[in-house]
């Protein structure tokens, strides 16, 4: 595995979900505006996930959270690119976001999955 400075590596379940709300074009083109995030995209997976549904948001919840408090205590500027590496792929990194854009990336996604916490689908 190569390491670029600052990376920041994803599980598979949660690079799948990222891969998923990849709607508009991809991460490594468009950054940000390649993402459709919201509660209803979130809700689609976990029904997706059948049985597992529950424990698959659990997981990725508390990855998320985690992820955005190791973007948040790097020792970067906000204008530097982080890379964000994919288990599929760890030689290349999926894409690079600012560390602004990528705090910003995690906390909406942070709020998705508070918001979906308590609906139908998640008890």
């Amino acid at each position: 595995m190569r390491n670029f400075p600052n990376q920041i590596e994803v599980s598979d379940e949660l690079s799948e979900l990222f891969e998923f709300s990849e709607i508009y074009c991809t991460a490594g083109c468009c950054g940000l505006g390649a993402f459709e995030i919201h509660r209803g995209m979130l809700v689609r997976k976990i029904i997706d996930k059948g049985v597992d549904g529950i424990s698959w948001y659990n997981k990725n919840r508390k990855e998320i959270d985690q992820l955005h408090d190791k973007v948040k205590d790097l020792p970067v500027g906000s204008d530097v690119e982080i890379p964000v590496i994919y288990p599929k792929n760890y030689s290349v990194p999926q894409f690079y976001l600012p560390k602004n854009e990528l705090q910003h990336f995690f906390l909406r996604w942070q709020r998705v999955f508070r918001q979906t916490k308590g609906t139908q689908a998640v008890p």
